[in-house]
């Protein structure tokens, strides 16, 4: 998928986006025609390949939007997932680039009804029910099989024109259905005997109940606080009282050379309010007014059937807190997890036998003798046909009784099912501008656009600051108070100098130890892990890390973390008895500001679970201090991956989403989210910094 487009003088052109549509060797196909939805679940763009297999819509707004094939190229079967792709500003962030086809085809296969024996020889033709298209014909090889290839999908039925030799030819007629996806349903095995014989073909079908979701809201509910892991030192706070004091030595200065300054006055404040201004700025203050949002909802769909998977797409409504105003979108599929598998009653299938007094029947690609057929307890053992003469998968059923009603057959018994949980989201954009905030109607989802509300305390403090000023400036008309202002001020200076080289100190003395830390443990020389495990280290990382060392040092170490390109580099520890103990003591037990990267409580890195990992927002940048980074696409893009060192191997973690969230907000807290791992740290009054990653495929 690429975007084009552009500038240039006169009317701009259109940007556009690109897809490309092949067969399964990567060779074009012509002729594929696809349909575009938008958020809400309409229509929005239409496109057909063209000859190099290119097709392309114009780039609509940001958000997350959802395409599938609707039609396939002559010969070839539908694609029949749903496809999907997110805009964010000029980037195209996730999706789907390349969609390809498989042949449309049908194997048919010549057997002896008695023996099984396959047979050469045999001339079938395969007639479009419908009578458009054209009539193929083919003879089987030595392997039984004519392999033929159709044009469209449909309905077939198979005449047998030739029997191969020493056989009678058989006057049945056979039928299957070729759906657009591909897949067959029918009879494609052709049954020859050496005597005339009467063949019933059974037919079989299967209502399924329907499926059917319950919104699960990932955020609601539950006593569990999110913790504060902001820095608390005072960094800000003490350079503004060094930046006002030296102001104020300075205008002591003006006046004791009887200097009439108010013009620096004025510029003086002015600039301590711009400077600190600035410095407060951080990379959510550019997204403050950020119209798109990710939105994430969890549904179950209790009781689904081996056969049967959970929708690729679902309707939601978000509704604005600040207006009321609702939105409806639709939401791809992100992932879904089984639970609780078992086995129910109430499965219920019905055949048709076609003839009551045939001498075989065919069930599938299986003819089954007269006796057998007619008994209960011959018909059970052919279960398995039975269910792929249906199209159910025979480990997801069990026939316990067979009735007989005439020509038809009803058979019960039961069904293997699981609750299914599907994990739907994307990004949404906004229908309206200005909008700070949109939360949860009754039954809806949690749509929160980041936003940035900054810390108000330091320009307080400057306002103060420049009040004081002010009036200092006035007093030292005095000057007899010119020496008093001069001892103020200068106890400012070297107040604020002092703390700040000693919080210096702290910073440089904290780092320090988790850099002893992986001298001691960081290896070059791979260890061998697990057969199941492919161990990828991150770039610049260890090869391997002495867990055992790191057990030794701290039994309530769990593993390893490393973001690329950010101080991230650090052991995850977690107390069983105690969530807060690791947010003011560092790995070895000791009292510390910085703290530790520490776990939630509960299961950690298993399928099913999301893994939340706290740390301080450190100003030098160490512990989560640098995650804000992740805020600017351009980082986020060159630093796609977290990594994860756990029992002898490293895990590469794709970063998912980087959000600023208030800090009300449990949504990607929740820990029943399957496979993930969840960063946190504060950011701002009230909010929090949120790095998202998903776990492996396969990962236990």
């Amino acid at each position: 998928m690429t975007s084009s487009g552009g500038g240039g003088g006169g009317k701009p052109k259109p940007d556009y986006i690109s897809f490309k549509k092949t067969d399964m060797s990567g060779r074009p196909l012509e002729g594929a025609e696809f349909t575009f939805y938008d958020q809400k679940g309409e229509v929005m763009a239409a496109a057909v390949s063209r000859a190099d297999g290119s097709l392309r819509i114009a780039k609509p707004e940001d958000g997350t939007y959802t395409f599938r094939e609707t039609k396939a190229p002559e010969g070839y079967a539908l694609n029949p997932d749903t496809f999907t792709f997110t805009i964010r500003g000029k980037e195209l962030i996730t999706g789907t680039y390349e969609i390809k086809n498989e042949e449309l085809k049908v194997v048919l296969k010549k057997e002896d009804g008695m023996t099984r024996e396959l047979l050469s020889g045999a001339r079938l033709q395969v007639i479009p029910t419908d009578g458009e298209g054209e009539i193929l014909e083919g003879v089987t090889g030595e392997d039984g099989t004519l392999t033929l290839r159709l044009l469209k999908p449909g309905a077939y039925l198979v005449r047998e024109m030739e029997a191969p030799e020493g056989y009678q030819r058989t006057g049945q007629e056979y039928h299957f259905t070729v759906h657009p996806d591909g897949t067959i349903q029918g009879n494609t095995t052709i049954i020859n005997f050496k005597q005339e014989k009467r063949l019933g073909i059974i037919t079989a079908w299967y209502r399924p109940r329907p499926l059917s979701g319950q919104g699960h809201l990932t955020g609601e509910g539950g006593d569990r606080t999110i913790l504060a892991t902001g820095d608390e030192q005072p960094v800000y706070e003490l350079a503004a009282l060094g930046a006002v004091s030296m102001a104020g030595l300075f205008l002591c200065f003006l006046r004791m050379k009887k200097r009439k300054a108010g013009k620096w006055f004025l510029a003086v404040t002015l600039a301590l309010f711009t400077i600190f201004g600035s410095t407060r700025r951080t990379w959510a203050s550019e997204l403050q007014e950020s119209e798109m949002v990710y939105v994430e909802k969890e549904l179950n769909y209790p009781g689904v059937e081996d056969s049967f998977q959970p929708p690729a797409s679902a309707g939601f409504t978000i509704q604005n807190h600040m207006t009321g105003r609702e939105q409806k979108v639709f939401l791809p599929i992100i992932k879904a997890y089984d639970l609780n598998q078992r086995w129910e009653e109430g499965f219920r299938l019905e055949l048709d036998s076609g003839i009551l007094d045939g001498d075989y029947y065919l069930l599938g690609d299986r003819a089954v003798d007269r006796e057998t057929f007619l008994s209960e307890e011959g018909l059970r053992s052919c279960e398995a046909d039975i269910l792929k003469t249906a199209g159910l998968p025979p480990e997801g059923y069990r026939i316990r009784k067979v009735e007989r009603d005439g020509r038809a057959i009803i058979c019960t018994g039961e069904k293997r099912v699981r609750d299914c949980r599907a994990v739907y989201g994307g990004y949404v954009g906004l229908e309206e501008e200005g909008e700070s905030r949109a939360a949860i109607g009754e039954g809806d989802v949690w749509a929160v656009p980041t936003y940035y509300d900054g810390n108000r305390g330091i320009y307080v403090l400057i306002l103060g600051g420049i009040l004081l000023l002010g009036i200092a400036w006035g007093l030292m008309s005095r000057p007899k108070l010119i020496p008093v202002f001069i001892c103020l001020f200068a106890s400012g200076v070297f107040l604020s100098a002092g703390s700040l080289a000693g919080m210096a100190e702290g910073y440089r003395k904290e780092a320090r130890q988790y850099e002893v830390l992986r001298e001691q443990t960081f290896s070059q020389e791979e260890v061998k892990a697990e057969e199941s495990r492919i161990s990828t280290p991150p770039p610049g990382g260890p090869a391997s890390i002495d867990e055992k060392e790191l057990r030794a040092a701290n039994p309530d170490y769990q593993f390893w973390i490393r973001i690329p390109g950010t101080e991230v580099d650090y052991p995850v520890v977690q107390r069983p008895d105690d969530r807060e103990y690791y947010l003011t003591r560092d790995f070895y037990g000791r009292e510390s500001s910085a703290g530790s990267i520490f776990a939630e409580e509960g299961k950690l890195l298993e399928e099913g679970v999301n893994t939340v990992l706290y740390g301080h927002n450190r100003r030098d940048g160490s512990m989560f201090g640098g995650l804000k980074a992740f805020l600017d696409p351009d980082y986020r893009k060159a630093h796609p991956d977290l990594y994860l060192y756990c029992q002898g191997a490293w895990f590469r973690c794709p970063i998912r989403l980087a959000q600023v969230r208030p800090g009300e907000d449990k949504t990607l807290y929740q820990q029943e989210i399957s496979g993930r791992v969840t960063l946190s740290t504060c950011h701002g009054q009230g909010q929090r910094m949120i790095l998202q990653a998903d776990l492996p495929e396969g990962f236990k």
